[in-house]
């Protein structure tokens, strides 16, 4: 078999293993992990935007 017929099928293969894996489901626990860390992200820009409210209003005194 010549190396291009090998590439080939090794790009054949690989193609299909990403299509199938691309298939499967999202896991719950992933997506519950995503869900805590978008509400973590949130937090911390309310958290942050406090705090700067705050450095600039005690800038003014």
């Amino acid at each position: 078999m010549t190396t291009e017929g090998v590439d080939g099928q090794i790009a054949h293969r690989l193609r299909s293993f990403y299509l199938s894996v691309q298939e499967e489901p999202i896991p719950e626990k992933f997506l519950e992990l995503l869900e805590k860390l978008d509400l973590a992200e949130q937090r911390g820009k309310s958290t942050t935007e406090q705090d700067g409210d705050m450095q600039l209003g005690s800038q003014d005194r």
